[in-house]
């Protein structure tokens, strides 16, 4: 499997998509710095918060953990690369497992550009504002904690987003068409985040706070740190181990 693994990343790395990916995440958290520092300091009308927000990690991730998906997984499907892997005499375990190694490790380098932006707006103790409640790294850099503790914070973080991109990986090997994998996750990932604000209301919805998607992990605070990643991590592998279950029953030619 480390072969396969390897293969992998030496295909994303030429992979011109993922490097695209990589450079609209640098433009877009920049982007999202300066129009938050600009509506924090007066310099830019709150009126654009929503704008602001598009940009943010906690809306951009979904679409870019979705494209990375199709990039990976999705187009193996119409090219019906699968199909050689299978012939070398890789399990479809080992392939599902390694493709979500290799997602998992380009998703950590899609995401770095928020995180050193946000790292860089807490060292630099940068104002960042957009005049609504916010999520994720914006979230935590208006913390009232020590720079010590915003700082882990950015790095469970980035481990819950991987978590809840994982579910990416689901979906991209069962639904397979890239026209199918990126709105249905983008819908779901928008989704869970609304109902999680309203499971308190129904309870039928708490299966959501042992998840990713929990409500404690998109607004994170330093008393919920380890059991952020530990359900991250579980969520992880649930995600590989579901996901193997479903493409062990796909015909694959």
């Amino acid at each position: 499997m480390y072969n396969l693994v390897l293969s992998n990343l030496f295909k994303g790395m030429k992979s011109r998509t993922i490097h695209s990916l990589f450079f609209v995440s640098c433009l877009f958290a920049g982007l999202t710095m300066f129009l938050t520092n600009g509506v924090a300091n007066g310099k830019i009308a709150g009126e654009i918060a929503n704008l602001t927000f598009l940009f943010s990690d906690a809306s951009m991730l979904a679409i870019l953990g979705a494209i990375l998906a199709t990039a990976l997984i999705g187009s193996e499907f119409d090219a019906k690369l699968f199909h050689h892997s299978i012939v070398a005499g890789y399990s479809r375990l080992q392939i599902v497992t390694a493709k979500a190694l290799t997602y998992w490790l380009f998703l950590v380098v899609i995401i770095s550009p928020y995180a050193i932006f946000n790292i860089a707006a807490i060292l630099l103790d940068w104002s960042v504002d957009i005049g609504m409640p916010t999520a994720g790294f914006l979230f935590i850099c208006n913390m009232n904690e020590t720079v010590g503790s915003k700082l882990l914070l950015i790095a469970v973080m980035t481990v819950i987003y991987v978590g809840q991109l994982s579910l990416a990986i689901l979906l991209a090997f069962t639904l397979k068409r890239a026209l199918l994998i990126i709105p249905v996750f983008y819908i779901v990932s928008a989704l869970t985040g609304q109902v999680s604000i309203y499971k308190d209301s129904l309870p039928v919805l708490n299966v959501l706070s042992v998840t990713p998607f929990s409500g404690k992990f998109i607004a994170l605070s330093s008393d919920h740190t380890v059991q952020a990643i530990f359900v991250s991590l579980l969520f992880m592998v649930v995600i590989v181990v579901v996901t193997f279950l479903m493409f062990r029953k796909v015909e694959i030619k």
